[in-house]
């Protein structure tokens, strides 16, 4: 291998199929085909001059040298890893429900998450953002989507309601005019969120919780809410914090992330030291 560069991707390819014992299984892993695994093999095994993988049956099975390789490839990586955990720019898109909590921790930038879902998972692609943390969900199979937190939706209005005390049955909660987020951001997702739309008096489309907040300290209009976010203003803005009077599903917080990012020594380092920030929060 005498003069002959190493790219780091080759090596990051060889420790995942050396994982799973499977091209197929490895390729699912990265975000990439199977064909682009075995090429990627192939080129390792041409730079390094032997066989690294023989075939068992539909699996893969490291060769003895292949063996002797894996655990120095493995400390090479970390230690190429470590190095590039200095970077401050591991950013992070959250809801505003988060964002606040965040801050304190170290070589993280956080971001609210007001670009589209599909901006935002475009852009975990591209490599531009680490992580989003929302109440969004990916069906894309490149990206990892782990609950965090799950919470219920109340109905919040302001203090000084005219119609309203401390509590509100199902028929005044649907005769009273409502503050709805954007469908784009509708963490308050009832049971049946159309049905919800469809016979509620739809008053103002806010494209944000703060923007809901704000609109029912301002008028006489209700909305759901995360309890969380209604328990965090409820003093400071004098708000109502009232149990939902229909069916509703929970609030569900996903980490959202690139597969390749799921054994990345770096980004777990910091997803767990978000978890840790976080569960002051879980227990509120």
């Amino acid at each position: 291998m005498t003069n002959k560069k190493l790219d780091l991707n080759l090596i990051q390819t060889f420790l995942i199929a050396a994982e799973y014992q499977s091209y197929t299984k490895a390729a699912e892993h990265l975000g990439v085909t199977q064909p682009a695994v075995s090429a990627s093999i192939r080129r390792l095994e041409a730079l390094i001059e032997y066989q690294l993988f023989t075939k068992v049956g539909r699996s893969i099975s490291l060769t003895s040298r292949g063996q002797n390789l894996l655990p120095k490839l493995r400390q090479a990586l970390c230690m190429v890893e470590n190095a590039l955990s200095i970077s401050p720019q591991f950013k992070v898109y959250c809801s505003e429900v988060f964002s606040g909590s965040l801050s304190s921790i170290n070589n993280v930038s956080v971001h609210e998450a007001v670009a589209t879902k599909n901006l935002l998972l475009e852009l975990l692609h591209q490599q531009k953002i680490a992580l989003v943390i929302d109440s969004i969900k990916s069906d894309d199979s490149t990206l990892v989507n782990e609950v965090i937190h799950e919470e219920p939706n109340v109905v919040v209005c302001r203090k000084t309601h005219p119609r309203i005390n401390g509590q509100i049955n199902t028929k005044q909660f649907f005769k009273e005019k409502h503050c709805v987020l954007t469908e784009e951001w509708a963490v308050n997702q009832t049971t049946n969120h159309n049905q919800y739309l469809n016979n509620v008096q739809v008053e103002t489309v806010a494209s944000s919780l703060s923007g809901v907040v704000l609109n029912v300290i301002e008028s006489d209009n209700i909305a759901i809410i995360p309890h969380s976010f209604a328990m965090k203003w409820k003093e400071q803005l004098d708000l109502q914090v009232i149990d939902l009077p229909i069916e509703s599903n929970l609030v569900t917080y996903h980490f959202i992330y690139h597969k390749r990012e799921k054994n990345n020594l770096h980004h777990k380092r910091i997803r767990n030291n978000i978890k840790e920030t976080l569960k002051p929060f879980y227990k509120s």
